[in-house]
């Protein structure tokens, strides 16, 4: 009986340790490639960034916030927002 338990609990374990969420994609790229790629002194790769993460959607919306919270850049800001709509 106990054996059981402990495999059992052993298993649970494993799941929950298994069970990480992966981040959103866009092109088999993920979404923080995406928000790194805002920051490109590419305005291409910039208007791409902001592209795919308008399509990853609701996902996207903590993260952009963040980056106008820090306010590095007024660029940067704008674009966010203007994902964000």
């Amino acid at each position: 009986m106990m054996k059981k338990v402990l495999i059992i609990v052993a298993a649970v374990l494993i799941f929950i340790a298994c069970d990480n969420k992966q981040e959103p994609t866009f092109r088999n790229r993920p979404m923080s490639f995406w928000l790194k790629s805002l920051s490109d002194s590419s305005s291409d790769t910039r208007e791409e960034a902001a592209e795919a993460l308008r399509i990853i959607g609701e996902p996207a919306i903590k993260p952009l916030m963040k980056i106008i919270k820090k306010g590095k850049s007024v660029k940067g800001q704008v674009l966010c927002i203007n994902i964000i709509g």
